[in-house]
């Protein structure tokens, strides 16, 4: 069979050839050597961008558009069965399959799935020359800790950030590090969390300070949220469970984006605490003269601001839902 010398093509035959290759092609060209990558690492951004996801919850990585990486537990049965079918992750060498889906699966020895998972996900970040994760999922039954390390040491931005549980021992310890100014500015789509930090946790470097650019914000225990908090939120969507806002701090949001702040809000939601409960009159005080309208126990207001965007704000469930959103 003949070989088309592709690396030795001059610039710009290079860049149409590349330019007509499809991501699954262009990703088994990256893989084949490091001079490949570093002849091909000025014009692969220009043509094809790759996106990866990693999820510790279900054990695996994605190259969106190529393939997913499936990491599981070797056993005896197979050993045999693959031993000539090998792939190396970031120095380790492991079994690997393909099944009908097209995915692949990569054995490890049994207890190292979060470790595979791991080499699986930087491999590819080094490989690709990736400077930003489409996704990371991290559950309760993974060590998150060791999860953000892993993520630190990548030195990638996240698109989308998921915790969706953690051990109680370390919430706080946690807490402390994604609810950080620094965390913040590396996500900048959606950043969901349901970590629950302790009663008395306080975030020490989200200082509400500097302003967080994230298109969705949701925190299902936001007991820490602070008004000033709420106010750094440069975001389209704001979910809030378990919230102490009071009726001041969500005013006084929603006084700012009349005078022409947050360009991009679209939609705030907030679930107050048992302890808590949120007053209509008090919020829209001074921020409109329209007469609120009453609706199976929820009560409505709509009102605009300086260039024509307008805004209906409710409060529902016995004074314990708010929300805001842009007709």
């Amino acid at each position: 069979m003949a070989t088309f010398p592709i690396l030795s093509l001059p610039a710009v035959p290079l860049r149409q050839v590349l330019g007509g290759l499809c991501p699954i092609d262009l990703f088994e060209l990256l893989q084949c050597s490091s001079r490949t990558k570093e002849v091909l690492k000025s014009f692969e951004k220009a043509n094809k961008t790759f996106k990866v996801a990693v999820d510790f919850q279900r054990n695996w990585v994605e190259i969106k558009g190529v393939c997913k990486f499936y990491v599981k537990e070797e056993d005896n049965n197979m050993k045999m069965d693959k031993e000539n079918k090998k792939r190396t992750f970031c120095d380790r060498e492991v079994p690997v399959s393909t099944d009908e889906a097209k995915a692949i699966n990569t054995y490890w020895p049994a207890g190292e799935k979060l470790e595979g998972t791991m080499n699986v996900g930087k491999n590819f970040v080094k490989t690709l020359g990736v400077g930003q994760l489409d996704q990371i999922l991290i559950s309760a039954e993974n060590p998150a800790t060791e999860c953000l390390s892993w993520l630190e040491n990548c030195n990638v931005n996240l698109e989308n950030f998921n915790l969706v549980g953690a051990e109680p021992d370390y919430a706080d310890k946690l807490a402390t590090v994604i609810f950080s100014d620094d965390f913040l500015s590396k996500v900048s789509a959606n950043f969901t969390s349901l970590l629950e930090p302790s009663e008395g946790w306080r975030p020490i470097n989200f200082t509400g300070d500097m302003p967080v650019n994230i298109f969705k914000m949701q925190l299902q225990h936001a007991q820490w949220f602070t008004g000033k908090h709420l106010m750094a939120m440069n975001c389209d969507s704001i979910i809030l469970y378990h919230s102490t806002l009071k009726n001041e701090d969500i005013k006084k949001y929603l006084e700012a984006w009349k005078s022409g702040a947050y360009p991009k809000f679209m939609y705030l939601s907030v679930h107050v605490n048992e302890a808590n409960k949120l007053n209509f009159n008090s919020i829209v005080n001074g921020l409109t003269d329209q007469k609120p309208t009453v609706v199976d126990n929820s009560t409505f207001v709509e009102f605009q601001r300086e260039g024509g965007d307008s805004i209906e704000i409710s409060l529902g469930n016995g004074g314990k839902h708010f929300t805001a959103f842009i007709n």
